[in-house]
């Protein structure tokens, strides 16, 4: 069904993108391109701007067929995503990787930047090594939840299934991490984000 105007404020957002109205685009970008790229990283896409701007060109191509308003327009976006890196994983999974060849890494130096990036990254790497101790469907429900700051409906939505079933695999992976990490009993640090919804 095509998107209709109702009059919100929320509406007018909408229907400021369905007419293409280039600072409403920047605002939709603003709002949501670094969450996005944050969890293309953490499934560790080689490129996620690029992933980024494939999403946003497929919410641009498609967002006269949106059916929602404003608050629908995250977690839309991240079902793009979500399949637009089901798909990228489908095709690493059949591409032959041809090995690096040591000689291309002679070239190489280290300098001031490289050892700044390393630092920064030691938080970022650490946050994602706990990731792998869950299985797959937690570690997705709760990058979606942390990275992609959504609710346990907008998750429900981008992953297909029942809110119910995001709330358990949420809780049995952090109950999970902080096992590993021996902060003591359960603790859910989502809770309180989205008013009861954890």
């Amino acid at each position: 069904m095509p998107w209709q105007r109702n009059g919100s404020s929320d509406d007018t957002f909408v229907a400021r993108l369905v007419d293409g109205d280039e600072p409403t685009w920047a605002e939709l970008y603003q709002e949501h391109a670094g969450r996005i790229a944050g969890y293309a990283r953490s499934k560790g896409v080689g490129d996620p701007d690029d992933l980024v701007g494939d999403v946003f060109a497929a919410a641009a191509e498609r967002i006269g067929r949106f059916d929602g308003d404003r608050g629908r327009l995250r977690s839309w976006l991240f079902t793009i995503a979500h399949h637009r890196l089901a798909d990228d994983l489908r095709q690493r999974r059949r591409r032959a990787t041809d090995p690096t060849a040591p000689s291309d890494f002679e070239s190489l130096t280290t300098g001031p930047d490289v050892l700044g990036d390393a630092d920064e990254r030691l938080d970022a790497d650490g946050a994602l090594a706990l990731l792998d101790l869950v299985t797959p469907d937690q570690r997705e429900v709760l990058v979606l939840r942390i990275l992609g700051g959504l609710s346990i409906a907008e998750t429900a939505d981008v992953v297909a299934k029942p809110p119910g079933a995001i709330k358990a695999l949420q809780h049995r992976a952090i109950a999970r991490i902080q096992r590993e990490l021996g902060d003591g009993p359960y603790r859910n640090p989502l809770s309180d984000d989205d008013g009861g919804d954890a």
